[in-house]
């Protein structure tokens, strides 16, 4: 066990003795046992997201450590916490971190960049955050938390160590989550340069009390006309004329917020008119006859289709593919029956991140909705019924989305997603013009 562990350990247990208002602690992790390697059966839940990144190294006077060496991708430690056990209370996930080093920052994206990260999702998808940058050219361990209250509606709780985009090699040690926690008697830290606070706002300076004897105001003239909302226009308003379609009501999932939305996401250096399709669905001999016209399909790796390209697969080889081919459209296809890949009990938020993914980096995700679940080697073990968690996903990811069930149309629903972005997100095509159609063979998958 390492010194600064002990401290840790040695803090909390006096907490507990001196007052009733000392945490639960849920998690102690100092990573002297830790298999990167042996996640899959010894902390099933967790996930290393790109593997290859990550290690267990020693470090002089802290044992065994974990250390991140991002080289422009995601990776990251992932751990669940129980939000069965944790809604309505308040929780605080801390670690020490050693970031030596320095990184470039890219432009546009402050975020990216090593953390501590805190993620609490609520039923409807929206995420809350709490945690702490990492500080480079530091040459001792920083002490990083966050602190954060869950909602008693809250759907999911996960903390990150994490390297987001850019380069870097930052260490990390100590790992802890506790409900609960006396934040009150808690010896006070400083905390880096970005770390997230929750700020209770000051009490409203109280509005004079009128002096006595005064000439009464005026009477208030008559009420101004109400300002009229600002119209939408250029390719907003465009984009506000996009047809609204569900996957109950015409197989796709469309519409005008859609369209704004996506519009936002669009950043430069995407190839004009090309798509891929990845996958565990793919190859799909439907879709071997045709494909949009005006449009170039991207030709993908094994790493990104078959049975093997399960949603963290995708997680992890996603971010090179993208910075290598530009794609502005790629397709993910659930498999359309039954196959050898086994769905897990976080197939929705993986298949979520994997769109969130691709919007932080310039690519739309459209998500080809499953009609049927992947097979599952034990029935005992927890599944997630695999339509329902890529529904969800597009859902809370606010993507568009195609349907499955149908295996005649599907080279027609790519065809009118492709022709509803060039209307309405790219608007490079007159919003009444009539539907492309589907003629060209797809590229072979390499």
């Amino acid at each position: 066990m390492s010194a600064r562990l002990a401290i840790v350990l040695a803090t909390l247990c006096a907490c507990a003795a001196f007052t009733s208002r000392a945490g639960e602690v849920l998690l102690v992790e100092d990573f002297e046992k830790l298999d990167l390697a042996g996640l899959a059966s010894s902390r099933p839940n967790w996930v290393a997201g790109s593997p290859g990144d990550l290690t267990i190294v020693e470090e002089a006077g802290h044992g065994k450590v974990l250390r991140i060496n991002g080289k422009g991708g995601w990776p990251h430690l992932s751990v669940p916490i129980d939000v069965n056990k944790v809604r309505g209370h308040q929780i605080r996930v801390a670690a020490i971190a050693k970031f030596t080093g320095t990184y470039t920052p890219l432009p546009g994206k402050d975020w990216a960049r090593p953390k501590l990260q805190l993620i609490v999702k609520d039923k409807s998808g929206k995420d809350s955050y709490a945690g702490a940058d990492i500080q480079p050219g530091k040459p001792d361990w920083q002490n990083v938390e966050g602190v954060i209250t869950v909602d008693k509606d809250a759907d999911s709780a996960n903390v990150f160590l994490r390297v987001d985009l850019v380069t870097a090699e930052v260490f990390f040690d100590d790992l802890s989550i506790e409900m609960d926690p006396d934040l009150k008697n808690a010896p006070p830290k400083t905390m880096p340069a970005g770390t997230p606070v929750a700020v209770t706002p000051a009490n409203p300076t109280p509005l004079p009390t009128p002096a006595p004897n005064k000439t009464p105001a005026p009477a208030p003239g008559p009420s101004k006309a109400p300002v009229p909302a600002p119209v939408a226009t250029g390719p907003e308003a465009v984009a506000k004329k996009a047809p609204k379609s569900t996957i109950d009501d015409g197989g796709i999932l469309f519409g005008p917020e859609m369209a704004v939305a996506l519009q936002k996401q669009i950043k430069a250096g995407a190839a004009k008119n090309t798509f891929a399709l990845l996958g565990p669905g793919i190859p799909l001999k439907e879709l071997d006859a045709k494909l949009p016209e005006k449009w170039t399909r991207v030709g993908s790796t094994e790493k990104l289709f078959g049975p093997t390209a399960g949603p963290r697969a995708l997680l992890a080889a996603l971010p090179d593919f993208i910075s290598k081919n530009k794609p502005e459209v790629i397709f993910f296809f659930g498999e359309t029956v039954p196959g050898p890949r086994k769905t897990t009990s976080t197939e929705h938020f993986d298949w979520e991140d994997v769109a969130r993914l691709c919007l932080r980096m310039g690519a739309m995700p459209v998500i080809a909705i499953s009609p049927a679940t992947a097979a599952a080697a034990n029935p005992a073990e927890a599944r997630e019924d695999l339509r329902t968690a890529m529904s969800a996903a597009a859902g809370d990811a606010n993507c568009p989305a195609i349907d499955l069930k149908v295996p005649s149309q599907i080279p027609r629903k790519v065809a009118m997603m492709t022709d509803l972005f060039d209307k309405f997100v790219f608007c490079r095509v007159e919003p009444d013009a009539p539907v492309a159609g589907a003629t060209k063979k797809p590229a072979a998958d390499e």
